[in-house]
């Protein structure tokens, strides 16, 4: 893992939108409908997971 010392806001934005299979970093909106999701009764039968709503940030 690279060193973050000395460097910049926009560098490091760059650096892991670059090691994200979409190649940018989600928006905060982009969480809110697994959160919604999660918090719905509809969701009861979903236990025990680990869901990743990152785009894909270092598979």
């Amino acid at each position: 893992m690279a060193s973050t010392r000395h460097t910049s806001v926009e560098v490091e934005r760059t650096r892991i939108a670059s090691e994200n299979l979409q190649k940018r970093i989600l928006e905060p909106e982009e969480l809110g409908p697994m959160a919604a999701l999660l918090a719905a009764d509809e969701s009861a039968g979903i236990t025990g997971q680990v869901i990743s709503v990152d785009g894909g940030y270092k598979v």
